[in-house]
């Protein structure tokens, strides 16, 4: 098959959960024999065109930043994203494109581009927002309009591949979807990488939080719950924050006031998946107070590294559902309280905690990218073949 895929951010060099999966996907489609192709913004140095892991990569027009400085996601990026795929996709032969639904109004062009040439627009669906969440993201006149541009992202897509159970739930249910138009594939782990990545000796942590510095990942949460642990009993916590984002200068500065600099080091950004394994190994737990995930492939990357989750309960988090409690962690109410309690009541136990580790990292082998991609390979076919025949 020859497939277009469209992306406004590409791994490595923007390291997420939906660029991670795009990586992931198409790296080995092409290893099938199918050709991929990306377009997206030029992330990378030299030619418009370039190739890596087997995939070609297509630039629609110079880099925007994805993020203002408010924190938020760019509109200007959006549309500018949104009117440059237009022409290449147009000009271009392939079977059928395939696109994540951020930032949605890219979605637009590439259905008319569809219609026009009459092939298929197959889109990933990573989780939906619904109308609280853009009222509260971007005040009421703003969030409605945006949740009116969601709800009809929903209806422009011949076929939806959503990312979780919670996500094709919320589709179907918030916004009417026909199920039969949409698929179920997870996001999957680098078993391999992760068994051979070996701990950070020099670089010990009691626990660790992994992935984009965001308001909606609520490491301010974990750092006041860290502030929680030193205040009751355990004033030589420490804890590692690994991830880059917006919200990085305002979490370093509570850290500070917190007096909290001898117990969180921040790591930034680490660009090698094998280095950040090596220091999850290092650590004992794994904190992801996230409110809001289309799916949380981090929580099953910590599991494989034999560490238990301690993730928040929450209406809008699919991660919830990848914890199976006292099996390869816990949910726990939204608070800095009770995620300092966890914490302090596991490090009490070593015992408990190294029966945790182990059924964390049986659990994780039930997730292996090569079987998931192999089953989204037949499913892409399936679809493409009911159209064709």
């Amino acid at each position: 098959m020859n497939i277009a895929v469209v992306s406004d951010s590409i791994y490595p060099y923007n390291k997420g959960g939906k660029e991670k999966r795009l990586f992931e996907i198409t790296k080995r489609l092409s290893g099938y024999g199918h050709q991929i192709t990306i377009y997206t913004m030029k992330w990378w140095p030299g030619p418009d065109q370039t190739e890596e892991n087997g995939v070609k990569l297509v630039s629609i027009g110079k880099l925007k930043k994805l993020y203002t400085k408010e924190r938020r996601r760019s509109l200007t990026e959006a549309l500018f994203f949104g009117l440059r795929v237009f022409l290449p996709l147009l000009k271009t032969k392939y079977d059928f494109i395939i696109t994540d639904h951020i930032p949605y109004l890219h979605l637009f062009s590439l259905k008319i581009v569809c219609l026009l040439k009459g092939k298929l627009l197959i889109t990933d669906w990573l989780e939906v927002w619904g109308k609280k969440n853009w009222i509260e993201y971007l005040g009421f006149f703003k969030g409605y309009l945006a949740f009116i541009i969601e709800w009809l992202s929903t209806k422009i897509p011949n076929n939806i591949i959503s990312i979780s159970d919670f996500t094709t739930k919320r589709l179907i249910h918030d916004f009417k979807v026909n199920k039969k138009k949409i698929s179920t594939f997870p996001c999957g782990i680098e078993l391999e990488d992760i068994k051979q990545a070996k701990s950070q000796s020099d670089r010990h942590s009691d626990c660790i939080f992994v992935g984009r510095l965001l308001k909606h990942k609520n490491v301010d949460m974990m750092i006041r719950a860290i502030k929680y642990v030193a205040d009751h009993g355990q004033p030589t916590i420490r804890c590692l924050i690994i991830g880059d984002g917006p919200e990085k200068p305002y979490l370093e500065k509570l850290a500070n006031r917190l007096n909290l600099q001898k117990n969180i080091t921040f790591l930034g950004f680490i660009a090698e998946h094998k280095d950040v394994y090596a220091y999850m190994k290092s650590s004992k737990i794994f904190v992801f107070p996230s409110a809001r995930e289309g799916f949380g492939i981090v929580v099953l990357e910590a599991n494989a590294c034999g560490l238990p989750v301690l993730a928040v309960k929450s209406d809008f988090s699919a991660s919830a559902d990848l914890i199976s409690e006292n099996v390869n962690g816990y949910l726990l109410d939204p608070s800095p309280e009770e995620i300092g309690k966890a914490i302090i009541n596991l490090l009490a136990s070593p015992q408990r905690l190294n029966d945790l580790s182990q059924k964390s990292i049986t659990f994780a082998k039930n997730y292996s990218w090569e079987t998931i991609v192999k089953q989204m390979e037949n499913n892409y076919k399936n679809i493409f073949l009911a159209v064709n025949l």
